[in-house]
């Protein structure tokens, strides 16, 4: 198509609908189909398959700012981090425990959208930052075993709100990381919200979201305004199978 031949109405279309395409997703989609199974991930698998760097080097010469809308930004920055938390520990291969390199989230070493970054700088100066969406939490994860679990495809814009409550239900539902009682008006919560306490709000708006994502007599417990609160100790050991 010879664009200087179009209408400038039509060309501005034509050049803002090549601006607002979402992110392809698939190769990261294909690998997290294979090596990921329950949570768990087959990071000897990953060592050498094909695609892995592939999608790494899309992710590095993306235009960031013609990512589409705001759910295709944060599927595309989510996945982001994702793949470099696992191209993190491949470098680092093998490895007992990300705890065991204190660079590991603060390593400018990831390239994502023309620029270095370290997986701090996704997390905390753009995903929270910028997108403020506390269902980001529950998406994210640090290659631990009291992380959430990682997905098994990749985020996409299309299904990102959905893909954030399953991610949420899932989290929040597995007893290794929360803990419920509703005898004893007991939630046993993950660090996960003691750490980032901001990004929920107060402990009533905490426990107000969460509710949202449990079976209806936890969810009853608590909004109750009479539940105790503790959080879980942390397991760092490797999410590998």
């Amino acid at each position: 198509m010879r664009m200087r031949c179009l209408p400038t109405a039509l060309l501005a279309m034509v050049l803002a609908s090549r601006a607002s395409a979402a992110f392809d997703h698939l190769l990261f989609d294909k690998v997290l189909g294979k090596y990921v199974s329950n949570g768990r991930v087959n990071y000897h698998g990953l060592l050498s398959d094909a695609d892995f760097p592939k999608y790494l080097e899309t992710l590095a010469t993306a235009n960031a700012s013609a990512l589409g809308g705001r759910a295709d930004q944060l599927a595309f920055w989510i996945n982001a981090y994702n793949a470099s938390c696992l191209n993190g520990v491949l470098k680092r291969y093998p490895i007992a425990s990300v705890q065991k390199d204190r660079s590991f989230f603060k390593s400018q070493e990831h390239k994502v959208a023309g620029a270095t970054r370290s997986l701090g700088d996704i997390e905390n100066g753009i995903l929270r930052a910028k997108y403020k969406d506390a269902r980001v939490h529950f998406a994210l994860n640090c290659a631990s075993a009291s992380c959430p679990a990682l997905s098994d495809s990749a985020y996409t814009g299309s299904k990102l709100s959905s893909q954030l409550d399953a991610a949420a239900k899932r989290f929040l539902n597995d007893p290794s990381r929360n803990k419920f009682s509703v005898t004893a008006k007991e939630a046993q919560l993950s660090s996960l919200f003691k750490w980032y306490a901001k990004d929920f709000g107060s402990q009533s708006q905490m426990l107000s979201t969460l509710a949202k994502y449990v079976p209806a007599p936890v969810a009853a417990m608590l909004k109750s305004g009479t539940v105790k609160v503790s959080y879980l100790g942390y397991d760092w050991s490797m999410n590998g199978r």
